[in-house]
């Protein structure tokens, strides 16, 4: 029993010396990365030999490569430059970064097309045609009719005996109708490209 914990120590000994000495050499290899940037440098150089052309340098300062932009020889551009090509150079100043306010009118006039064509993009979408679509419009159409005429109907009273009894003109089950079926969405099927039901539009 002695020999085995002998042994068990030995070897916890062992993995200790083991990593420290991973440790110190750790130590000194971040040492030497984290040593001065300035040392890291690498500089290439090659020989070259300077030329001085008196010419070319008089002919900068005299302004010799320039040419007048658009006709104006009061502004001088480097016959090099690419804005020779333009026509004018739009002024930062005078730049309109506003937007121009719309009017109520405007306003009412866009949600109004917005929602008059909204429909129509919906079915589009789902892939019905031109004609189904106008078809179904005429349909909702009616159905909006008879739905103001039920209404209307509804709001006809009758004093009988000090009653008010409200009378109503079609049969319950056509209003439960109308009502379940309140907009032309509803009627369509989900399927795309799907024909819609003659049944859901019958008057």
């Amino acid at each position: 029993m002695w020999h085995e914990a002998r042994r068990s120590e030995r070897k916890v000994h062992g993995l200790m010396d083991a990593a420290r000495k991973r440790a110190q050499r750790r130590a000194v290899y971040l040492a030497k990365r984290r040593g001065d940037s300035q040392q890291l440098l690498q500089v290439a150089r090659t020989r070259r030999r300077v030329h001085r052309d008196d010419g070319l340098y008089q002919a900068a300062q005299d302004q010799q490569g320039r040419i007048p932009w658009n006709g104006k020889q009061d502004v001088l551009i480097d016959r090099f430059d690419g804005q020779a090509l333009l026509d004018f150079i739009r002024d930062h100043s005078s730049r309109n970064n506003h937007f121009q306010q719309k009017t109520e009118e405007e306003e009412v006039e866009e949600f109004v097309n917005f929602e008059r064509y909204r429909d129509l993009i919906k079915l589009q979408r789902r892939g019905f045609r031109k004609d189904t679509v106008a078809e179904m419009a005429k349909k909702r159409e009616l159905e909006r009719q008879r739905q103001e005429k039920l209404a209307e109907a509804s709001r006809i009273r009758q004093y009988v005996g000090g009653a008010i009894v409200e009378a109503t003109v079609e049969a319950g089950a056509q209003e439960d109708n109308i009502r379940d079926h309140g907009h032309i969405l509803d009627l369509i099927p989900q399927g795309r490209g799907a024909e819609p039901s003659s049944a859901a539009f019958s008057c």
